[in-house]
């Protein structure tokens, strides 16, 4: 279990701990109702310099404020925010899974605007089925993407699309081979830009050499404030034939 950070002296980085695209390898993982951010030394904080060069701070817990969140430099699939029975590929760009339906998000996220990605499905053994699509950050990764309020996703077997574990017939499956495209269309007009959230108030948690912001999930608030956004839009193409846009005024 990750514990409490405590002690003054800097964080050090242990250069025998390996690291997968800057991400340590052995890391906590996103569970239970608790997310962990990987921090790195704010050089911007107020009074860094004082904090680093006291000699008066034995033993007393690390400010979150000293430190901010990690922003990765590339958009890849998160080490954390997954399943722990989905493996990541060496080059965090691809997922396997055998034990049933469950999630991995990608370290980046997005807001406002309109954005496509594509996964290619480069195996699929027989009886072996997959959900592709879009998940909010409190979407369960334990479940299928679409069982909850918070994700959207369209199923190889039949083409069934799901939402809030309701699924609809959208086209023809699709397979080993095939190309997928996701686009979702987040009008600007009708959700305010906001900075991103920053953790400087949640406690840092220290874990193998690296520090962490815990920040504790609240979805039942969450729930109370979504919204339909108006407008907003979900839709999937195959090997780049559009299917159909499957979900409209999503919730945010």
């Amino acid at each position: 279990m990750p514990e409490q950070s405590a002690g003054w002296k800097k964080s050090r980085s242990d250069g025998a701990v390996q690291k997968l695209h800057g991400y340590p390898l052995d890391h906590p993982f996103n569970k239970d109702g608790y997310r962990y951010i990987l921090t790195e030394p704010d050089p911007h904080a107020p009074f860094r310099q004082e904090f680093d060069e006291s000699s008066d701070t034995g033993g007393r817990p690390i400010p979150g404020w000293l430190h901010r969140a990690q922003c990765p430099p590339a958009v890849l699939l998160a080490l954390h925010d997954r399943a722990q029975c989905l493996r990541i590929s060496d080059d965090r760009l691809s997922v396997t899974g055998d034990k049933g339906y469950c999630m991995v998000r990608a370290t980046h996220c997005v807001r406002r605007g309109t954005w496509y990605w594509e996964a290619t499905i480069t195996a699929q053994p027989e009886g072996a089925h997959c959900r592709i699509g879009w998940g909010g950050p409190l979407a369960n990764l334990n479940a299928p993407l679409g069982y909850d309020k918070f994700g959207y996703s369209w199923r190889s077997r039949k083409g069934t699309v799901f939402h809030e574990a309701r699924g609809r017939h959208l086209s023809p499956g699709y397979q080993q081979g095939d190309v997928l495209g996701i686009l979702i269309h987040l009008p600007e007009a009708a959700i305010p830009a906001r900075l991103p959230d920053s953790y400087k108030d949640k406690p840092l948690i220290k874990s193998k050499s690296h520090l962490y912001f815990e920040d504790k999930d609240d979805v039942a608030g969450t729930l109370e404030r979504l919204k339909p956004v108006a407008g907003a839009y979900i839709a999937f193409y195959k090997n780049g034939k559009l299917q159909g846009q499957t979900f409209h005024n999503l919730y945010g």
